[in-house]
């Protein structure tokens, strides 16, 4: 179950606990939540375990076994085993495979190169599906008890985000060594504790990242680093007896020798200059998973990533409690650095909700997705100087590239894909009408519908229905409600690219990403020629619709009634008629002008990658730590 603690963090707890630890009268609240799947991600559909037990190997096989024996041996709870192997050569990989055909709660994680402790351990974090996340070193033991005598502390205070065997109370940037402690009997709370035998609360990786193999290389002093970072997010560390006997880092004490070692104050000088206010960025934004499909998910989730990388504390906030309604929808999320709030606001309708313009006075700055939508907000009386251009909209390049390999299926068949929720901004029922009109099922076509979150699935049905009943030769129409991986869509914008096209009459987009998506694999596009994918979409790379301006009914129906009465925001709508030749247009066509094509992908991709996204809100960023 899910339970708001009384820091105010949400948690995931055993359903067993709110009973057995008398969670209410420790001031925890039952949090009603649905797991959306189209929403949330494949990661979150997985099946959960109370504990990951992550361990790493680089070679002494014979330790490694020892230590997989205590763990099999003295573990009680709920556990799933990752086992990463960082190119070893002694056999460890084979007995690893060994024992996960014969364990199902094995994950194995096999690397052809030693990645160090933060990359191996990072591999681990990523395979893990538990509540709380243990690490012990390979050439360590543990014995009776170890799992709940470690459960116990954080079960007893919602703020302590690790616990450890060592750590110290006192973390000196300039001492020559760092003393571990090992408590006697009760916890002690310590500033870090030892990554070699450490218990860590999931959600801390969720709020501060994962541990940083960037800056400090392959070894020391990234536990430390971790604990100091998260400790900016307000989690503690503590240290607890428990049985656990450890050869002290054996394992790196062979061939690398000296150089594991060179790291030691190199990467303290590291931590002294990172771990601090001036470097640390919040973001707002409720956390669904790192493989969440919704779009404001994708772009915070992964320019917080490529911040992190480059050496910034991003610590991810749950998302504020932004008022009204129509404003909390469009914000995509918040970002506070030095006392200043950066606004991500989105506003597809040529203005915004009156409504808007009070709270958006809290906002420092505004960060829409696309010139576009700040024009819309100052439009509607935003002022403009608060309105800065610094999008976080892009993709990942190593997925949407011309290179990818098409979906198999229509190969023979005109592919006419579209991808986006159903629903009256994104033009389906012209898109439907202008199909039926231009098309029978004698022409060589198919129009293949991927619809998802927020689209309207039963309307969508119902209007394909009575398409189909009025015409007496349809043209062929597949309709999907489902997720799909980043990897899956890909496949199928580049069948769009090869003989196809992808096609979205919207009314307006905020930016339009799947749009950019679709050029950057190749595809001819048609889209309407106004809304966000303006900043990206020219005459020359896309089929661009002739639209009128038109009364809004987004956020302006009687299920949406966030604009007053009084207001009258406008939209593009598309005109059917330009779109029919257009769709007969690129049918002629037939997928030819591919290496153009190609070649306009890799351009965008230049300027959309999300390096290339972080990059300019690292360089924003820089800017303002360094002004004085």
């Amino acid at each position: 179950m899910w339970v708001k603690n009384p820091t105010g963090r949400i948690v995931e707890v055993p359903d067993s606990f709110w009973a057995e630890k008398g969670l209410e009268s420790q001031g925890y609240e039952k949090m009603d939540i649905q797991v959306r799947p189209e929403v949330i991600g494949a990661d979150a559909r997985r099946r959960s375990y109370d504990v990951s037990i992550i361990i790493m190997a680089w070679n002494r096989l014979e330790m490694t076994v020892k230590c997989l024996d205590s763990i099999f041996e003295h573990t009680s709870c709920d556990y799933e085993l990752i086992l990463v192997d960082n190119g070893s050569k002694d056999g460890t990989p084979e007995y690893f495979k060994e024992l996960a055909e014969k364990r199902p709660n094995i994950t194995l994680v096999l690397n052809e190169t030693n990645r160090g402790v933060a990359g191996g351990r990072n591999d681990g974090i990523k395979a893990a599906k538990g509540r709380y996340l243990a690490f012990f070193d390979n050439d360590s033991t543990v014995g009776p008890d170890w799992d709940k005598i470690m459960l116990e502390i954080f079960l007893h205070n919602p703020s302590v985000g690790f616990v450890g065997r060592l750590g110290t109370t006192f973390f000196d940037f300039n001492q020559p060594g760092m003393r571990l402690m090992s408590p006697e009997n009760d916890p002690i709370q310590v500033d870090v504790v030892s990554g070699g035998a450490t218990m860590i609360r999931r959600e801390v990786f969720h709020e501060v990242g994962l541990l940083d193999e960037w800056g400090m290389g392959e070894f020391w002093h990234e536990d430390s680093e971790l604990c100091l970072r998260a400790s900016l997010a307000g989690w503690h560390s503590y240290t607890v007896k428990f049985p656990w006997e450890h050869k002290y880092h054996s394992t790196y004490k062979d061939e690398k020798g000296k150089a594991w070692f060179d790291k030691f104050q190199s990467n303290l000088d590291y931590i002294k200059k990172k771990i601090n206010k001036n470097n640390t960025i919040t973001v707002y934004r409720d956390y669904h998973g790192d493989d969440c499909m919704e779009s404001l998910c994708i772009c915070t989730t992964n320019v917080v990533a490529k911040l992190r990388e480059k050496g910034w504390n991003v610590i991810r906030k749950p998302t504020k409690k932004i008022v009204p309604m129509g404003l909390r929808i469009c914000t995509g999320n918040v970002m506070e650095y030095k006392g200043k709030q950066h606004w991500w606001v989105h506003q597809e309708n040529d203005v915004c909700q009156k409504s808007w313009l009070e709270p958006l006075k809290e906002a420092d700055l505004i960060n829409p997705p696309s010139p576009f939508c700040g024009e819309n907000l100052i439009r509607s009386g935003v002022p403009k100087e608060k309105v800065i251009d610094l999008s976080p909209n892009g993709l990942d390049k190593n997925i949407y590239n011309p290179k990818v390999v098409p979906a198999i299926q229509f190969a023979d068949t005109f592919f006419l894909f579209a991808n986006g929720a159903t629903q009256p901004r994104k033009g389906t029922d012209v898109l439907l009408k202008a199909y039926f009109e231009e098309f029978t099922g004698s022409d060589n076509i198919v129009l293949f519908f991927k619809d998802g979150n927020y689209g309207h699935r039963k309307n969508t049905q119902k209007a394909l229905a009575d398409l189909r009943s009025k015409h007496k030769n349809p043209p062929s129409v597949i309709y999907e409600w489902n997720y799909w991986t980043p990897e899956k869509l890909a496949k199928y914008y580049r069948r769009a690219a090869v003989n196809g096209a992808f096609v979205n009459p919207h009314r307006s987009e905020g930016f339009g990403m799947c749009i950019l998506e679709a050029l950057c694999c190749g595809a001819p596009v048609i889209c309407t020629g106004w809304g966000g994918n303006m900043s990206f979409c020219t005459p020359e790379n896309t089929e661009l619709i002739k639209s009128k301006m038109v009364h809004s009914t987004f956020h302006n129906n009687d299920q949406e009634p966030y604009y007053g009465k009084d207001e009258k925001p406008k939209w593009a709508e598309p005109d059917k008629a330009h779109l029919k030749k257009l769709l007969r247009k690129v049918y002629n066509n037939n997928g030819k002008g591919l290496k153009k094509r190609d070649k306009e992908a890799r351009r965008l991709i230049k300027i959309y990658d999300w390096e290339a996204v972080a990059e300019r809100f690292h360089k924003y960023f820089l800017k303002l730590k360094n002004h004085a």
